[in-house]
């Protein structure tokens, strides 16, 4: 029997629960946690357990803002990361995301052709669609998509730093926060497919091999001649 104590206990867990999801999705779309309901976090394809999993490591509000002269030794002495390495990681990110779909998208390709042989597969595709679906929700709200567009041009990208000011540093960092787990969970899922399809001897997934194993600072691997 369920004590009233311990049914205060859980409600309590949940609240806090709640509490954390709601403020992980602000942070990785740069809004305030005013602004996100349960509603949200609940609409979007991670869900509550996702985001109450997730763990911004950097707030704002949590990093003294150093003056406009010597920011980044005051970042440096602050033992923070410098903008053009997380500006680094961002971009590494959003490379490796397309690459880890391409090779999603070859897998796929080979179990079209032999769906029978590929039964096996397919709650790890189910898997693979719930991670893309996190990843695109995180790219295409908030920080990362005004990121990625403005990265196409120097201008655009001098604007997006000049309207975001001393935020800017930040909103970096929090997308890379946001990104980082979700995309490389979907890349080891990817590479678990293709090394499950090779032990079972079906061809086709080679090339989904270098796109999985792709780092996210990187590009795709050579293959050596022998």
């Amino acid at each position: 029997m369920i004590s009233e104590n311990s049914k205060e206990v859980n409600v309590w867990e949940e609240k806090a629960k709640q509490c954390k999801a709601r403020r992980a999705l602000a942070q990785s779309r740069g809004v305030g946690i005013d602004t996100v309901s349960l509603r949200d976090v609940v609409d979007t394809p991670g869900g509550l357990e996702y985001w109450s999993s997730v763990t911004i490591t950097v707030e704002a509000s949590q990093v003294a803002k150093p003056k406009a002269k010597g920011k980044a030794k005051a970042r440096a002495s602050d033992g923070l990361k410098s903008l053009a390495t997380i500006e680094k990681t961002l971009r590494g990110l959003v490379g490796h995301e397309m690459v880890i779909r391409k090779g999603t998208e070859d897998l796929k390709e080979s179990q079209s052709a032999d769906p029978v042989k590929w039964g096996w597969a397919a709650e790890y595709f189910a898997h693979c669609a719930a991670q893309e679906a996190v990843v695109f929700d995180i790219k295409t709200n908030g920080f990362v998509a005004k990121f990625m567009t403005s990265a196409l041009s120097p201008e655009s990208m001098k604007k997006l730093k000049k309207d975001s000011g001393d935020e800017y540093y930040h909103e970096v960092l929090r997308s890379v926060d946001a990104l980082q787990k979700p995309v490389d969970e979907w890349a080891a899922t990817v590479a678990k497919i293709k090394a499950m399809a090779d032990a079972a001897g079906l061809g086709g997934s080679e090339a989904s091999a270098d796109n999985a194993d792709t780092s996210a600072g990187g590009g795709k691997k050579k293959k050596q001649r022998k």
